[in-house]
């Protein structure tokens, strides 16, 4: 908030079969410590795992976290 940065962080990641997110890779970054914090909370996240056949796969996600600041 110090900064006064603004904008999205873009993630690739990959949920696996059990839904947890464990590789990932920031693609679009805005500053260092959002950075952070968007990846620290990705990984709490937890996603229905994709299915193919009935079957859960990994499937690879893109993440948009938006920072605002509100007047």
């Amino acid at each position: 908030m110090s900064k006064n940065v603004q904008g999205c962080v873009v993630i690739q990641a990959v949920v696996e079969v059990d839904g947890k997110v464990r590789r990932y890779r920031v693609i679009h970054s805005l500053e260092e410590s959002l950075d952070t914090a968007s990846t620290e909370a990705l990984q709490e996240w937890e996603f229905v795992p994709g299915t193919f056949r009935g079957i859960p796969v990994p499937v690879v996600v893109i993440i948009e976290m938006t920072f605002s600041l509100r007047n």
